[in-house]
């Protein structure tokens, strides 16, 4: 029997983690330029607008 983490698992965790930090999770494809709920103006724009404003002031300070 092999033991170990698979790819879902520790993504799980991650995610799980991230998510218990105060950051919301979107999936990709639900937040794409053609969507709705698009927060991006171009795929190349790595930071998102809709960050928690504790989260923005935090990265100020770096």
């Amino acid at each position: 029997m092999t033991r170990g983490f698979t790819k879902s698992t520790v993504e799980s965790a991650a995610l799980a983690w991230i998510e218990s930090a105060g950051w919301q999770f979107a999936h990709g494809p639900d937040i794409a330029l053609d969507m709705p709920a698009a927060e991006r103006s171009d795929y190349p724009q790595a930071v998102l607008q809709n960050l928690p404003a504790r989260h923005a002031a935090a990265q100020a300070h770096l």
